[in-house]
C-alpha cells in the first residue's frame, strides 16, 4: 500500500516540521511520498494522480480545511483510494464533527498505522464536492474576509471569523432565493443565511446543524430568514453553540436529499471555506462516498 502526504507549504511552519520528520520516522519503511503543494487546486490534481492508478492507496490531507476540500475533489470517484486527515491548518472545522477525536490524536501520526476506517458522505455542488459545509447569503461576504484576518498577530481559531463577522456587517445583510427542497419550492423569501450541511461546524466553530451525521444520507439545511445588524450580534453567540435552532420564529431546519437556489443573479458560495460562483446550484447528497480512515486510539 502507498501512503501519499500532501502537504499545504503555508500551514503553521512549527507544525508542518514536526509533521515532515514523524513521517519519516513512522513510515521510513513502507511506500510513501510527501508532497509540497505549489498552487491553488495542486492538492486536487494531485489526488487525482495518485488515485487514478488503481492501487489501494492511502492519502492524508496535511493542511486546514481548504487543503482538505481540494483532496477530496481530486480523489472522491475512486473506490481504491482512502482519506486521511492531519490538521495543520488554522481552522479545522470538519474534524469537530468526528466525536470522540482531539485535534491532538490527529496530530499523533503512529496512530494512523492501524487506523480505523469510517465511510462518509459528500455534499455535489454541481460536480464540485464539499465535505463539510457549503453556504450563502451573508455569512459568504465572511468568509471572503477571514483569509486577511488570519495573517494579524495573534489572531488565531475564531478570532478572524469575528473579525470579520464585524467588518461584513457593513455590507448587505439579506439575499433573495427561491429555494427548492426535495422538488418542492419554497417560495421567495428574503435569507440572511442559507447553510446546506454534512457536518456540524464551520467558520472556525459556528455550529449551523448541531444534528448532522457524516454518514446518515441527508443533507441538514439551516435557513435563516431576513434579520437586522443588531439581531445577528445578539445571536452570534447561539449560532457558535447551535442554539439558534430554538428561535423558529426566523430559523428553519430541515433534512433532504437534495436542494436548489434560485436567484436572479450569479451566486457567491461558501464551500469548505473556499469560495466558488455557481448559476442556480443543486446540491445533492452522495452517500458513503468517501472512506476516511482515522486514528487508532486504542
Amino acid at each position: 500500500m502507498r501512503h501519499i502526504f500532501i502537504v499545504n507549504p503555508n500551514a503553521g511552519k512549527i507544525l508542518k516540521e514536526k509533521l515532515i520528520h514523524q513521517i519519516e520516522e513512522v513510515f521510513k519503511a513502507t511506500d510513501y511520498r510527501i508532497i509540497l503543494t505549489k498552487c491553488e487546486k495542486d492538492a486536487s490534481a494531485i489526488a487525482k494522480r495518485y488515485a487514478s492508478l488503481g492501487m489501494e492507496i492511502r492519502i492524508y490531507a496535511c493542511g486546514g480545511d481548504g487543503t482538505l476540500n481540494e483532496v477530496v475533489n481530486g480523489m472522491y470517484e475512486y473506490e481504491n483510494a482512502y482519506l486521511g486527515i492531519i490538521p495543520i491548518g488554522t481552522g479545522n472545522d470538519f474534524i469537530k464533527s468526528l466525536r470522540g477525536y482531539r485535534k491532538e490524536d490527529f496530530l499523533q501520526i503512529d496512530n494512523y498505522q492501524n487506523p480505523t476506517v469510517k465511510t462518509c458522505d459528500v455534499l455535489d455542488i454541481d460536480g464540485y464536492i464539499c465535505l463539510n459545509t457549503t453556504s450563502l447569503g451573508f455569512d459568504v461576504e465572511v468568509a471572503k474576509n477571514v483569509s486577511k484576518f488570519k495573517r494579524l498577530p495573534l489572531s488565531k481559531d475564531i478570532v478572524p471569523y469575528y473579525l470579520s463577522l464585524g467588518n461584513s456587517l457593513l455590507s448587505s445583510l439579506n439575499h433573495t432565493y427561491n429555494v427548492i427542497l426535495d422538488g418542492k419550492a419554497i417560495g421567495k423569501e428574503n435569507y440572511t443565511f442559507v447553510v446546506a450541511c454534512n457536518g456540524n461546524y464551520y467558520g472556525g466553530g459556528f455550529c449551523p446543524c448541531p444534528d448532522a451525521q457524516l454518514d446518515d444520507g441527508y443533507i441538514d439545511v439551516c435557513l435563516i430568514k431576513k434579520v437586522s445588524r443588531l439581531k445577528i450580534i445578539r445571536l452570534a453567540n447561539a449560532y457558535k453553540k447551535g442554539k439558534h435552532v430554538k428561535y423558529t420564529d426566523i430559523v428553519e431546519m430541515r433534512q433532504v436529499k437534495k436542494m436548489q437556489v434560485l436567484c436572479d443573479d450569479i451566486l457567491t458560495m461558501n464551500v469548505d471555506g473556499e469560495i466558488i460562483t455557481k448559476v442556480n446550484p443543486s446540491i445533492q447528497i452522495l452517500p458513503h462516498k468517501i472512506k476516511l480512515i482515522l486514528p487508532n486510539l486504542e
